[in-house]
């Protein structure tokens, strides 16, 4: 992880383990990034509720576009080993379309599914 200024959040994400994979990928290819978790103490009244996401992946304006290539590229890689109970199977094809044309709403993982999905369906 690298830190310095400029940097504006690319994507929310609710592990920390999920974040440092990406970050991997980002460092191979030369694109600074910061992690930064924005709750800061475990809340035990929070442990069997749903949580908004609190891990900050942040890149450089600039380097939006080939963040978002390069790890669209690796996760693409990585859907053809994806378990078929995985919850994005179970979808419709206007659902699927729904995560395809919003990108920024979805985890980069599940936006490279979908459109596996639909190429596996024909569309």
């Amino acid at each position: 992880m690298r830190m310095g200024s400029g940097f504006e959040l690319f994507q929310l994400l609710h592990h920390r383990q999920v974040a440092e994979e990406m970050g991997k990928v980002l460092e191979r290819e030369g694109i600074p990034f910061e992690i930064i978790q924005t709750r800061k103490y475990f809340d035990p009244s929070f442990a069997f509720n749903k949580v908004d996401p609190d891990i900050n992946l942040r890149l450089r304006p600039e380097d939006f576009s080939r963040g978002r290539e390069v790890l669209e590229a690796y996760y693409s890689e990585l859907v053809g080993n994806t378990d078929a109970d995985y919850y994005l199977f179970k979808f419709t094809d206007a659902e699927l379309f729904d995560i395809v044309s919003k990108p920024e709403e979805w985890g980069i993982f599940d936006h490279a599914l979908a459109r596996k999905i639909l190429d596996d369906r024909g569309y």
